[in-house]
């Protein structure tokens, strides 16, 4: 049994949210439980997701990637070049027509 607990934003306002402001190292909180399985990556993106939790549920990701991200954890699992997520982060999605037009496309 895989236990997977994903967050989708930074903490909402809170008693210690002028401590967390401060520091430079904040990011969505996710927590992974997979008996037998172990990472030997310190990053995992929200690209790596989808192929991470289906390859805690014993399903096969071959070649560790799927979409967009990489699995983290199983037999595929892959440690993705470093200018890989450094490319993601340069040309940001949010800054691209198509991205954009997958949400705001006229019906």
């Amino acid at each position: 049994m895989s236990v997977v607990v994903v967050g989708d934003h930074l903490a909402m306002k809170n008693p210690v949210s002028e401590k967390l402001e401060k520091s430079k190292n904040r990011s969505v909180f996710n927590a992974f439980y997979y008996p037998g399985l172990r990472s030997s990556r310190s990053v995992i993106n929200s690209f790596d997701m989808y192929p991470t939790v289906l390859a805690s549920m014993g399903g096969r990701v071959d070649g560790g990637r799927l979409g967009l991200g990489y699995a983290a954890v199983g037999l595929d699992a892959v440690n993705p070049d470093p200018e890989w997520l450094d490319g993601l982060r340069r040309n940001s999605l949010n800054d691209s027509p198509v991205y954009d037009a997958l949400w705001f496309s006229a019906h």
